[in-house]
């Protein structure tokens, strides 16, 4: 194409532009039960296939919830009844938490730390 309309021509400077860095991973996440005795939380890691595959390391969810009703939020216990990490020996995420997010000690988090475990991505 060059030989036949391109001569002469001349390269435009900063183009085509950069472009922004985008996240490939979002989480959809949903109450499944809420009481005064359990909440109930299902979430799912998805990630946009932008970059070729390749293994991720390093991921890490964490759910924020406030706890101003609640005596004693470290008190919480976390129970994970499916981890799809898991199915591997040794795979499940690091369930850290619950923690005081900020100072007003009003909003908690629970984070679920996957270092160290190779997901595809």
């Amino acid at each position: 194409m060059y030989t036949y309309y391109g001569e002469g021509d001349e390269s435009v400077e900063g183009f085509p532009p950069d472009e922004e860095p985008i996240d490939p991973y979002f989480v959809e996440a949903r109450v499944e039960t809420d009481s005064s005795e359990i909440a109930e939380i299902e979430a799912f890691v998805d990630n946009v296939a932008i970059h070729p595959p390749r293994f991720e390391d390093g991921l890490s969810v964490r759910y924020y919830f406030d706890a101003s009703g609640i005596d004693e939020p470290e008190g919480l216990t976390v129970d994970v009844y499916y981890d799809q990490t898991d199915a591997q020996p040794g795979q499940a995420a690091e369930v850290v938490g619950p923690g005081p997010y900020d100072e007003s000690g009003d909003v908690y988090y629970v984070e679920f730390d996957y270092s160290g475990i190779q997901i595809a991505g």
